[in-house]
């Protein structure tokens, strides 16, 4: 199956005049901010075939088979393609909802390429379409979820931590009092509580109460 694939894509690459993977560059999905940005890029993104000349204008854009614009307009059916909330924007009737859908399209006709639709901010990958204020929302957002998803989990620090005092890693949660124990059992609270786990997590795995953990913790750490 290697050369069989190996080989389709140096032939489709040839013929296409590519380089790289087969789906090197494939479809990424952009982060809208719908308020001020989701009409305008449904119009931007249904004209493309006219903006490329691939058809002649709105009336063969209505049963152009390869844009979600026929399925808007009713010509044909998509699965995936949520066409009930777009034309809910232009009315709570279907027939009138696409009558003010197609002229809204309309008129975005002769406002050609927009480069405001395509990415506003280079620096978090040209795939939040939306002004400053809702592009830095969504960088904090992924920032905190990279933090969650790179964290060690707790099992691993308290492994770890079982292996440095020597004691199986049972004992940690197991609420004894031997001197090793403790401490092994406050590592663990410190050092779960510095990867950004919550009191009440850290609790829960360990078999203590919320306050124990942070008295734990204060214990290692002085």
């Amino acid at each position: 199956m290697r050369r069989l694939l190996t080989g389709y894509a140096v032939v489709f690459n040839l013929r296409h005049n590519r380089h790289g993977h087969l789906f090197q560059n494939r479809y990424k999905s952009i982060i809208c901010q719908e308020d001020e940005y989701l009409l305008e890029l449904v119009r931007y993104i249904h004209l493309n075939p006219v903006r490329a000349g691939i058809v002649s204008g709105l009336e063969k854009l209505d049963r152009y088979p390869w844009c979600g614009h026929s399925v808007l307009m009713g010509k044909q059916e998509m699965k995936g393609q949520d066409a009930e909330s777009v034309l809910r924007l232009f009315g709570t009737e279907v027939p009138k909802a696409r009558r003010g859908y197609k002229a809204f399209v309309a008129d975005g006709i002769p406002q050609g390429r927009r480069n405001d639709l395509v990415g506003r901010l280079p620096e978090v990958g040209s795939r939040i379409l939306g002004d400053e204020e809702f592009a830095e929302e969504i960088r904090v957002r992924e920032t905190v979820v990279d933090r969650i998803e790179a964290r060690t989990p707790i099992a691993v620090i308290a492994n770890s931590t079982a292996a440095i005092f020597g004691i199986p890693v049972r004992a940690i949660s197991a609420g004894g009092r031997r001197e090793a124990t403790v401490k092994a059992r406050s590592m663990v609270c410190f050092q779960a509580l510095e990867e950004g786990y919550s009191a009440t997590h850290i609790a829960r795995y360990l078999g203590m109460s919320r306050n124990g953990v942070m008295i734990a913790a204060r214990r290692h750490q002085s």
